[in-house]
């Protein structure tokens, strides 16, 4: 990159070492001008007015890029956690630039590292997804994911249940004014850690009255038979806030070992934040307001 710019001169801009040095051909080459490329200028550079924060962060990314170069992803990891405080400064200008680049190189990083486990890429995705950037990346599920996060049903195995929930719709009494609504579903055992896959529905585009439709399958990525005691599946109904642009969770809801049969089920809403840990739980509305789901278990 250091020598584009030589690269991109025209025959006849530089001296070579048997041309003339007149001052008719110097006139002549002063007149050839350079391409005018839409080159861009750096993303991050040094300004009169930056902190020691962006400094420090743009020095970070600097080495994130050195590092990543000679593959060395521990190191890449490393800086990473601390170049992703950019997600918190209430001053930058351009928040969701930082969080495509967090997002893009963060991903690369756990795609390589080799001790990267689920619950990484799960706390990864979490953490950029709900940083305030304008829901940069849930646009990115909702036009590059149309089937959102959702995973395939697992190979069926003698002996085994495999369970496929459809969440069918919610009752909300302000559903019609909920911006790009969809579900995260992830099975928690009781200390509120994933024993999943979490998944993302695509985003419900139909509503009717206190209604949003969602009419979409969820497939348990365990055999039911293998799930721990005190497990339970989580549905967060999440949503699209613009005037603070960020992705909000506005209620969730779970079901319990005992509550898995075949058939329809209706379960009730809680207020946020989520409690994995199901300790303080409080109703969202005393209005006869619910998930409603269907269950489909599959044996073999």
């Amino acid at each position: 990159m250091d020598d584009l710019e030589s690269e991109l001169r025209v025959p006849g801009e530089e001296l070579g070492e048997n041309e003339s040095s007149d001052d008719d051909e110097s006139i002549n080459r002063k007149r050839i001008k350079k391409p005018n490329l839409p080159l861009a200028p750096p993303i991050f550079k040094e300004t009169p007015r930056e902190t020691g924060f962006h400094k420090t962060t743009r020095n970070c990314l600097q080495h994130i890029r050195e590092v990543l170069l000679h593959h060395r992803w521990q190191d890449a990891a490393e800086y990473m956690a601390s170049y992703s405080q950019t997600l918190e400064d209430t001053t930058a200008n351009m928040p969701q630039l930082y969080a495509e680049i967090i997002w893009r190189i963060g991903t690369e990083i756990l795609h390589h590292h080799p001790e990267s486990k689920l619950e990484d890429y799960n706390s990864f995705y979490e953490r950029v997804k709900h940083s305030g950037v304008k829901h940069y990346l849930k646009k990115v599920t909702a036009f590059m994911s149309p089937t959102g996060t959702l995973l395939p049903r697992l190979p069926s195995e003698p002996g085994m249940s495999l369970l496929t929930i459809k969440i069918d719709k919610i009752g909300l009494k302000d559903a019609g004014q909920c911006i790009d609504p969809y579900m995260t579903v992830s099975v928690k055992d009781v200390n509120g850690i994933d024993l999943n896959p979490v998944q993302d529905t695509p985003v419900a585009t139909r509503k009717e009255d206190t209604y949003i439709h969602f009419s979409v399958d969820i497939e348990i990525q365990r055999h039911i038979e293998r799930l721990p005691k005190g497990v339970a599946i989580f549905f967060e109904f999440k949503h699209y806030k613009p005037k603070k642009g960020f992705t909000s969770t506005k209620c969730f809801a779970f079901m319990e070992m005992d509550e898995i049969k075949p058939g329809p089920i209706v379960i009730e809403l809680y207020k946020k934040p989520t409690d994995f840990k199901r300790k303080k739980l409080q109703l969202l509305t005393k209005k006869p307001l619910y998930l409603h789901l269907h269950q489909t278990l599959h044996k073999d």
